[in-house]
């Protein structure tokens, strides 16, 4: 017998037939229901886990009077945006003639200054603060919900636009992205459906989902003389769904703890 794919949505809808009872019991779900709760699982899980999103950069092109940009669907929060010369307080268009390029030269060819890795990193610091305090930074809000990136100020307002003479310009954009997965494709490999909670919590929603759909035969006598009971397994879903969600947004056992960030 084949080991099974967890890592397919097909092999994740497998996963919670069997754990329902299939092939011995006959378990009442639609694909199409599956498919909806997997969705659902899969959107509450990403923005609390740290696999769930990855940190990424990418150019943006600002245009002279327009202060709003449609972002991509995968675009979960947006962290800054930069000048090209922000982040290194240098006018350069290229690191190659910038003070980072400089300092990395003293260090390695001995410069009149001499200069050590403590005081790179103290200048460097210093460097962070100015361009912090004097930089010209661009502000803005962003609706992970409508996928909106507003920027306060009206560009052609901003000197930014005046240091290059035109109407348009190239900014860095520091950005969190998450991981994407296929609607509806059975087929497609993705980690997210082997993952742990995932499987766990597309159960609870397949016995909620399975309870509701019993819901028509309340009551009815089975062949054997007992009762149908979908309550019961209505409530154990409920009560494993409360747990998994604890477990994700209150004891962070799928993410760093908080001071993990503090340096």
């Amino acid at each position: 017998m084949a080991k099974p794919n967890y890592n397919t949505r097909r092999g994740l809808k497998d996963y919670v037939l069997r754990n329902l009872g299939h092939p011995v019991i006959n378990v009442e779900l639609d694909d199409l229901q599956m498919d909806d709760f997997i969705n659902t699982a899969i959107e509450e899980f990403l923005p609390y886990c740290d696999d769930g999103h990855e940190k990424r950069f990418k150019v943006l092109q600002l245009e002279c009077g327009k202060t709003s940009y449609q972002m991509t669907d995968d675009v979960y929060s947006i962290l800054g945006i930069y000048q090209s010369n922000y982040l290194d307080y240098s006018p350069a268009p290229s690191d190659l003639f910038s003070i980072n390029q400089y300092m990395a030269n003293d260090m390695m060819i001995g410069g009149l200054g001499k200069m050590d890795i403590l005081s790179l990193e103290l200048v460097q610091e210093q460097i962070s603060t100015l361009g912090v305090v004097f930089g010209q930074r661009i502000e803005f809000e962003y609706n992970e919900i409508t996928k909106e990136l507003y920027l306060h100020a009206d560009p052609k307002s901003q000197t930014y636009f005046n240091d290059i003479g035109g109407n348009n310009l190239m900014v860095f954009m520091e950005f969190y992205k998450k991981l994407n997965y296929e609607l509806f494709n059975d087929n497609e490999e993705n980690p997210l459906y082997g993952h742990y909670w995932i499987q766990q919590i597309c159960v609870a929603y397949g016995r909620i989902q399975w309870a509701m759909n019993l819901m028509k035969y309340n009551g009815s006598t089975l062949p054997n003389g007992m009762t149908l009971n979908p309550e019961a397994q209505l409530q154990k879903g409920q009560d494993s769904v409360e747990n998994l969600m604890r477990q994700l947004h209150e004891e962070n056992k799928f993410s760093d703890p908080v001071d993990f960030f503090i340096g």
